[in-house]
């Protein structure tokens, strides 16, 4: 239990570290975009949205193929345990019931 807190702890500072740890100031906009931002414009207001849907559009993709992939899974899934639970296929049909003729073979 020490030890996980110890582990826990050396994590935090690490991490605590590798950030900055609040010794860096915050970070600000280009010039030009912090212009743009503080005007009123409506150029300015629609790159910005801009900027929003384009960092949208690659987690909308990623996520629409994690879902779909789960779903195929739970589906796949379901299959299987809907075989299983039928348990062997004493029902299979012997090759003569089904009237099936031999491959004809040629006379030579």
């Amino acid at each position: 239990m020490k030890s996980k807190l110890i582990r826990m702890a050396a994590i935090l500072v690490f991490a605590g570290v590798l950030t900055g740890g609040g010794l860096v100031d915050s970070a600000e906009a280009c010039p030009l975009c912090k212009a743009a931002a503080e005007e009123d414009s409506n150029q300015a207001k629609a790159y910005m949205y801009s900027i929003l849907f384009m960092l949208a559009v690659p987690g909308m993709i990623f996520g629409g193929l994690t879902a779909g992939l789960i779903r195929l899974g739970l589906k796949e899934a379901k299959a299987m345990k809907e075989l299983e639970s039928e348990g062997p296929q004493s029902e299979l049909v012997p090759r003569q019931k089904l009237n099936l003729r031999e491959p004809a073979t040629a006379d030579v």
